[in-house]
């Protein structure tokens, strides 16, 4: 894979993306049985998943799918993090909040 090209860097963080938040999702269930980490690791990397497809087939869209994913779940993340009572812990909400601003971040670089 020829990573000088933008759209080959955009696809390859989509995807990294993708397998990192499903994975987290099926984590989340396989260790505390919880449903809703399965659903939304699997939502939220199925939408990664698109962008990175969008990406690859030069439509306008990629990109922007991206942006808003990681916009999202930034914001969510970071709330679920803020809400925690003290001592918080980093894993998984702050590590995830953390993730997806990067990616929101090099996204809109991108864009």
């Amino acid at each position: 894979m020829d990573l000088k090209d933008p759209r080959k860097q955009q696809t390859l963080a989509a995807l990294i993306m993708s397998g990192v938040v499903t994975t987290g999702g099926v984590m989340g269930f396989v260790k505390k049985g919880s449903k809703a980490s399965i659903i939304a690791g699997t939502t939220i990397g199925l939408l990664y998943l698109g962008s990175a497809k969008l990406v690859t087939d030069k439509s306008v869209y990629g990109v922007p799918l991206a942006i808003g994913t990681s916009g999202v779940v930034s914001v969510a993340m970071w709330q679920r993090f803020i809400d925690q009572a003290p001592p918080r812990k980093f894993m998984p909400s702050g590590a995830v909040a953390t993730l997806t601003t990067i990616a929101a971040a090099y996204f809109l670089s991108q864009a």
